[in-house]
């Protein structure tokens, strides 16, 4: 699992995806706080992950792929 911080523009694209999915009804606004976290932790028990409320790049990229599939965009392999 990626542990590393976010910076300010990730914390905001987190924000931004969560409100896509439905879990935050906050203003991306950069600061995670107790709203933000809520709705982490609500994401992370959805999707089955360790529900601690941080967010990391893992939860990031898993952000991006819920909120790609939901707006109907579709991931391609590469072998």
């Amino acid at each position: 699992k990626d542990l590393a911080l976010l910076d300010k523009n990730q914390r905001e694209e987190v924000q931004k995806r969560l409100i896509r999915l439905g879990f935050y009804a906050g203003d991306a606004d950069r600061r995670f706080g107790s709203m933000t976290r809520e709705a982490v932790r609500r994401f992370q028990l959805r999707r089955g992950l360790a529900a601690d409320g941080y967010a990391d790049l893992a939860l990031l990229r898993n952000c991006g792929r819920c909120a790609d599939l939901r707006a109907g965009r579709r991931y391609i392999r590469s072998t």
